[in-house]
């Protein structure tokens, strides 16, 4: 993931502060921006949101 759009993402978090995202739409997110950097078919992204949904929850323990 590149410097700007780590950044985008931040920024994005940020402004929804107030209304936090549900971990499903964070990892869709995280798996939509790494989809710009390499081609992912349909049960690639689903894998990879789970990972990412996954990876956040142990975050928040």
């Amino acid at each position: 993931m590149t410097a700007a759009m780590f950044q985008a993402m931040r920024d994005a978090l940020a402004e929804q502060k107030q209304n936090p995202l549900p971990i499903d739409d964070v990892a869709a997110m995280v798996a939509g921006q790494i989809g710009q950097l390499t081609l992912m078919d349909e049960e690639t992204v689903e894998l990879f949101q789970q990972f990412a949904k996954k990876m956040i929850e142990q975050a928040g323990k």
